[in-house]
């Protein structure tokens, strides 16, 4: 067979040979003739398809898709509406937008409120929230209130409407019309905040009792990060704190595959409640309970933080993790929440998609949390033999770890009290004014 290309009749006379008839330059040449062949087909399916994309965007009469007219927001009425959302806050940068990232609860907010064609943008939709909420943390029950577009003649279904274009972790619960002087900030008149933790060796009683000291009107700065350019008074009242078992996990260590005399894997609450916060002020209280429980400090640490007068400014000290916070309450005076139009089968239908899509969410992670409850109490449970002078003893290796000497864990524990102390108040406006004058 010649060097020269293959022609079709030749390809059908080659073809009629078995390959182990065929010769060594007839098996590659009839390779080379299908590799290129096989790519002309896909030069030609590419330039087919280019073709058939010019010839769809092109006009087909009546067939022609009208293009959507642009809404003239001018000539829209407006309704001032409140809505009730949940949302978790692990995978986001905190609720509020931010111009370095899009991450954040309120950008997708608005992106799905934008999407419904529900405001036109940010800026002119009156925008309030209840309480701002880091990085991490979650939220059961938060509130917004905007300036939405309405048509008088229909309401719609808000909840499927919004949800339909959310992240599933973020979960439009009820919504309310509310006037137009209405804010979601100063319009709350209580707010309750969880903190999540588990017991391990902590003393509880102990804790309670630091709990009691925060109770009533305080200057909270030794308590919180201070913001010398947007707050000047550090005074906020606490009605109650608690700590208490939580009742939102299941406890039974039968199904969490723990020990059932093992106490330490119980999860407590800190329930917080207050008619307003500062900045960090949740995670600086537990961060010193903490202290409390673990006992490097007595209860009365938090009368001695609290009193201003003694000791003006903050001792440096690691606040506690953001994730397991959450705000879980808002109350507002007269705000009558609809959870689905006048309609008892819409109402069950949109409630079921909520139960739903948290459920979906929750199978997902406790199928993580059983297997690592497993692995854990198997772990604990594994057989190790103990050799002595006077007998082979095979015991768990949870009890053969429990013999081993302690270890001193980091350096030494230095008191609250004797510690390094961040920039007062004073310190910090004298710097912002620096700042000002530059």
């Amino acid at each position: 067979m010649s060097e020269t290309q293959l022609s079709e009749e030749n390809i059908s006379l080659l073809l009629k040979k078995s390959t182990s008839e065929m010769s060594r330059e007839e098996l590659i040449e009839l390779v080379s003739y299908y590799r290129k062949k096989e790519e002309e087909e896909k030069i030609n399916a590419s330039i087919n398809k280019n073709i058939a994309n010019n010839t769809d965007n092109e006009p087909k009469g009546k067939k022609k898709k009208k293009k959507n007219k642009e809404l003239d927001w001018s000539k829209q009425s407006y309704q001032y509406m409140a809505f009730k959302f949940s949302y978790i806050g692990f995978n986001y940068q905190g609720l509020a937008r931010q111009a370095h990232t899009t991450n954040t609860i309120e950008y997708h907010l608005f992106e799905a409120f934008k999407k419904v064609k529900l405001i036109e943008n940010e800026e002119s939709s009156s925008y309030t929230r209840c309480g701002r909420t880091d990085k991490g943390v979650s939220a059961l029950c938060q509130v917004v209130s905007l300036k939405i577009r309405m048509d008088p003649k229909e309401q719609p279904d808000y909840l499927r409407m919004l949800n339909n274009n959310l992240p599933e972790d973020i979960r439009i619960h009820a919504y309310c019309p509310v006037d137009k002087d209405f804010d979601a900030r100063f319009g709350c008149i209580q707010r309750t905040y969880k903190y999540f933790f588990v017991k391990g060796k902590l003393n509880i009683e102990k804790m309670r009792k630091a709990c009691s000291y925060f109770i009533g009107e305080h200057d909270f700065r030794n308590f919180c990060k201070i913001n010398a350019e947007e707050v000047s008074n550090f005074k906020r009242k606490i009605l109650n704190v608690e700590i208490v078992k939580s009742s939102l996990f299941l406890q039974s260590n039968n199904n969490n595959g723990i020990e059932e005399e093992d106490d330490k894997h119980t999860i407590y609450e800190i329930i917080v409640c207050g008619y307003s916060f500062l900045w960090h002020q949740i995670r600086c209280m537990a961060s010193i309970l903490f202290l409390v429980g673990e006992e490097k400090e007595e209860p009365e640490i938090i009368l001695n933080l609290l009193n201003i007068e003694k000791y003006p400014a903050k001792p440096q000290y690691v606040i506690a993790s953001e994730f397991p916070l959450v705000l879980y309450d808002c109350v507002f005076e007269d705000l009558n929440w609809i959870y689905e139009r006048n309609n008892r089968n819409l109402y069950l239908e949109g409630a079921r998609e909520l139960v739903n899509s948290f459920y979906q969410s929750w199978w997902k992670n406790v199928m993580k949390i059983s297997l690592l409850n497993i692995m854990y109490n198997d772990t604990n449970n594994l057989l190790v033999k103990m050799n002595n002078n006077e007998n082979n003893n095979i015991i768990p290796l949870k009890e053969a770890l429990e013999l081993l000497p302690k270890k001193e864990k980091g350096p030494k524990y230095v008191k609250l009290l004797d510690r390094p102390t961040a920039n007062s108040y004073e310190e910090c406006l004298e710097s912002v004014k620096k700042k000002r004058k530059k």
